[in-house]
């Protein structure tokens, strides 16, 4: 397996090290955030007045939300639920109806629908309760107590079964919501150590649950097979990263472990004891490789990892108090595909001025002739424009673009990315990507 990671390295034509592209997308202040995938809008939560504020991602725009605490998203129906004053609320936005769905556990506990908006799970400190839905009302089903999922929120398995953690016996345990049962699922084998399970996350169309220790042997993502009861590592950082400066830091575990939509990428970040190293990491299964995906000294803790879609994670920034969006990168295994080609004394990719208002002009310099494609994405990696220079000889060129989309209209305000692609005689592609900033 591990000659084939370098395989897959040699023929991509980079490292394990290949930064996405992080955009801010709150003010500097909001910290706490959900999704609502439906209609692509980050609702983030000001940490000192408690205000919701929505950030709309195709458009660019921001305003006060309607909801008076963050609100969790049903993942097959436009439908929200979420809590005040210590009551449960859900708002469908199809009928705009908000319908009482009784007492909260306490004051902002934590909500989860299940895959396909059956039940709802809510907690609150070491306690968690299911509910199924009934004609727009819950009716509780059952509950249980004396488990961590602060760090570790449950993962869904079906409508009415959920991985939790129980840091008592330092295992995995399978929890029927209708009946209450448990079973075990895994428990650490590193007995005499202080070694809870720190992250995991259930991927359901392959049967895997990916987790990591709290402690050693600390720097490792672990791969269960539910069907087989086979555990294997996927990724260990000193083995498979021992130049990366995330190595050097020493991770005390891995933590917030998300599966994308299509199972084949998982998303984690390295907790450090200082959060002055802090890796943001993506595992291709497909691939059986990792990529780092930001630079270990960007400082900050990152946390509340979701998948916008399946290219695009939006995480929280605890330390920056900021949310972020995170464009992942596809790995590639052929020489004619992208970011296998990087060409001798090439290439000058810039735009000017930036930020700009109505027009601005990108500048490129190349040393051989091929073929240029322009290519100008959103926030969620989107493409919304689209320009080929063709054949071109070596040497400086420009193009500008009037921050209008491929249809014409005019985009909103907002972070773009605009890609450049080269593709010399021999067919072999070289990309370079850099950020725009359009104000109006």
């Amino acid at each position: 397996m591990k000659k084939y990671k370098v395989l897959l390295t040699f023929l991509i034509g980079i490292s394990n090290y290949l930064f996405g592209q992080i955009t801010p997308i709150t003010p500097v202040g909001l910290r706490d955030f959900t999704i609502n995938k439906f209609d692509k809008i980050v609702y983030a939560r000001d940490n000192y007045n408690a205000i919701v504020n929505e950030y709309n991602l195709v458009t660019g725009e921001s305003k006060s939300s309607q909801f008076p605490n963050l609100p969790v998203f049903a993942n097959k129906s436009r439908k929200a639920v979420y809590e005040k004053d210590k009551l449960l609320y859900m708002y469908d936005f199809g009928k705009d109806s908000t319908y009482f769905l009784g007492p909260a556990i306490n004051y902002d506990p934590y909500l989860s629908f299940s895959p396909n908006d059956i039940g709802l799970l809510e907690g609150q400190n070491d306690t968690l309760k299911y509910f199924l839905f009934t004609n727009n009302s819950i009716k509780p089903q059952s509950s249980v107590q004396n488990l961590r999922y602060s760090q570790n929120p449950p993962s869904w398995v079906t409508d009415t079964t959920v991985i939790i953690s129980d840091p008592h016996i330092e295992a995995l345990l399978l929890y029927n919501t209708i009946s209450g049962k448990e079973d075990t699922i895994l428990v650490t084998p590193y007995t005499g150590r202080v070694t809870e399970i720190f992250g995991f996350d259930y991927n359901k169309k392959y049967n895997l649950i990916a987790y990591s220790y709290e402690t050693q042997p600390n720097t490792r993502i672990h791969l269960f097979d539910m069907k087989t009861g086979k555990d294997s590592v996927a990724f260990h950082l000193e083995s498979d990263m021992p130049n990366s400066t995330c190595a050097d830091g020493a991770p005390l575990s891995f933590d917030y472990l998300k599966w994308a939509s299509d199972s084949n990428k998982l998303l984690f970040f390295g907790n450090f004891a200082t959060n002055s190293v802090a890796g943001i990491y993506t595992y291709y299964l497909d691939k059986d490789s990792t990529l780092l995906l930001s630079d270990c000294h960007d400082f900050g803790l990152k946390t509340d990892a979701e998948w916008m879609s399946n290219d695009t994670v939006i995480f929280s920034n605890q330390t920056a108090f900021r949310v972020y969006s995170l464009l992942v990168p596809k790995i590639t295994t052929s020489v004619d595909d992208e970011d296998s080609y990087v060409p001798k004394s090439f290439i000058i990719f810039q735009n000017y001025p930036n930020p700009f208002n109505s027009s601005t002009t990108f500048q490129f310099e190349n040393n051989e002739p091929g073929n240029v494609e322009l290519n100008i994405y959103n926030i969620l990696g989107e493409l919304i424009f689209k320009h080929s220079l063709g054949q071109i000889n070596a040497g400086r060129h420009s193009f500008s673009w009037n921050g209008r989309n491929k249809n014409g209209s005019n985009v909103s305000s907002g972070i773009y990315i605009a890609r450049l692609h080269f593709k010399n005689l021999s067919k072999s592609v070289f990309v370079k990507s850099i950020k725009l900033q359009l104000i109006k």
